[in-house]
């Protein structure tokens, strides 16, 4: 089974639920999950994937580099993956900030700048 990508705002079909996510991992399917700024029921499941989110509501915020998009959207270069295709340009990325813990099972596919 190829890849599943859900986004988590505000609104989520009733048939994805925790159970139904964990039940597709087992069949070895790959989830790629976008969180919005609100919690739902499946913001509950970022821990079990080693998401590290921050509390409700904090604002994703950027002065640097200097730019003329607003400070809550960020250029992030693409990185070289085997799961990207190369020469991508910058991703101006507006969302909800979060870190990776220690799971083998992540793979990242854009790292915000350091500063």
């Amino acid at each position: 089974m190829g890849p599943i990508i859900l986004t988590c705002g505000t609104a989520y079909s009733q048939d994805i639920t925790p159970q139904s996510l964990v039940s597709l991992l087992a069949k070895d399917t790959n989830l790629l999950i976008a969180v919005g700024p609100k919690q739902t029921p499946l913001t509950s499941l970022a821990s079990e994937f080693s998401l590290i989110l921050p509390p409700p509501g904090t604002p994703l915020i950027s002065h640097f580099p200097e730019r003329d998009a607003p400070a809550t959207v960020i250029p992030v270069e693409v990185a070289a993956s085997p799961v990207l295709s190369p020469d991508l340009p910058p991703v101006w990325f507006s969302g909800v900030p979060f870190a990776l813990g220690s799971s083998p099972h992540i793979v990242p596919l854009l790292r915000a700048p350091p500063q």
